[in-house]
């Protein structure tokens, strides 16, 4: 591509009017700041006739000026300096970039990927601690990597960083591949602020996910952790919170927001926390006399405590101490870890418990999908292990 054109660049939820232009290596991406409505601009007209429109013609001409003179100096077209040339040059609003301070990092960068991801996700934990872990381990990485902006346009990155999370971090393909996802939308995030730009076959880099192996409790391991009558009165409250967990499928964020809920009809009713939807799950018998020990107030604990107590519970009482073999795959090698089950349950595995104790009874989709909150099957296939086939009558009463 020799010459700009008019593209279109999806910014948060607007779409902007954008001048691009690709030669080699050389990219330039100038937003001109006009959000784009085809309903209302040049209404009729095809994307491609808005090249009539005067006000985007202008864009283009002054960006091809900046490279014709880039051309006659013999100089190559970078983005800042295009940004320079239209600011002094025209009338045309831009967005230079900050003098007088300090030049931000890719990490300081990173930093504020994150503190707008924090806001977008709210106080949905799971999704949060994500994001926090890989800034924590691409700090670890940029102390031998040592990032600029010229490295992560370079497609040796990615192997690079993949190298790092398997040898040091000792990462398996499913969280590698995660990772890589949201270094490819923080590379977006720099394009969307105008920062730089980046090779587009960067973002075609992946690493293949595979289907994990999901862990979940039968009805009888859940009588087991229910029935126990050895629990103190600091340990009864960890259990009951997450059998309650298991005969709802909730999510943790929205566990904390339970006061949000309302019962009706022996019906839990709440508006999930991450899908938006309305999630409407009938109680029964075990969570109806959970929540009436408490007076209808479940206690609440922080997730990283949930889970750590329920282990440390698990083993003072040797609860779940059949042995359990987990495979996951990592560097595309299939690999086995061996334990105790009790080593592989973890507080989320109360809604993959959930969901596949109700598959394995035949229950239709479209009847568990309104008690999880999912929107698609395709993820709530993700939370069944189809290997388990317990002999349950009465969806999960125990």
């Amino acid at each position: 591509m020799k010459v700009p054109v008019i593209k279109l660049n999806k910014s948060g939820k607007y779409t902007y009017v954008c001048v691009y232009y690709k030669h080699r290596n050389n990219r330039i991406l100038v937003n001109t700041n006009i959000e784009y409505d085809p309903n209302t601009m040049d209404k009729g007209l095809t994307f491609e006739e808005q090249y009539g429109n005067p006000t985007y013609r202008r864009w283009l001409n002054t960006v091809s000026d900046y490279l014709t003179t880039c051309r006659l100096r013999g100089k190559e077209p970078n983005q800042k300096e295009c940004l320079e040339y239209i600011q002094h040059n025209t009338d045309l609003q831009v967005r230079l970039p900050e003098s007088g301070k300090p030049e931000k990092t890719v990490m300081n960068y990173f930093q504020d990927f994150i503190n707008e991801k924090e806001k977008e996700l709210g106080s949905h934990y799971n999704s949060q601690r994500v994001y926090n872990s890989l800034h924590t381990n691409l700090k670890e990485f940029d102390k031998t990597y040592k990032l600029t902006f010229e490295k992560l346009n370079n497609i040796n990155f990615f192997y690079e960083f993949r190298d790092f999370s398997y040898k040091k971090l000792g990462h398996i393909d499913n969280t590698v591949s995660k990772n890589i996802s949201i270094l490819k939308a923080f590379l977006r995030y720099l394009q969307d602020n105008e920062v730089t730009i980046f090779k587009s076959k960067l973002f075609k880099f992946s690493i293949p996910k595979h289907r994990s192996q999901v862990v979940t409790l039968n009805p009888d391991e859940i009588k087991e952790i229910y029935y126990c009558d050895k629990y103190d009165k600091f340990e009864r409250p960890v259990i009951d919170v997450f059998v309650f967990l298991i005969m709802t499928a909730m999510r943790f964020c929205d566990y904390e927001e339970i006061h949000n809920a309302r019962i009706e009809n022996n019906i839990l009713i709440k508006v999930n926390k991450k899908t938006k939807t309305e999630i409407t799950v009938p109680l029964n018998q075990t969570a109806l006399e959970i929540l009436e020990r408490y007076n209808h107030e479940l206690p609440q604990f922080a997730n990283a405590y949930l889970n750590r107590e329920i282990k440390a519970i698990f083993r003072k009482y040797d609860l779940l101490k059949s042995d359990y073999k987990k495979t996951y795959v990592k560097n595309k090698r299939e690999l086995t870890k061996e334990g105790k089950k009790r080593d592989f349950i973890t507080v989320h595995k109360s809604r993959s418990t959930f969901i596949t104790l109700l598959i394995n009874q035949n229950t239709p989709l479209s009847e568990i999908m309104p008690m999880t909150g999912h929107k698609l099957v395709s993820t709530l296939n993700t939370y069944t292990d189809k290997k388990l086939n317990p002999d349950v009558t009465d969806k999960i009463k125990i």
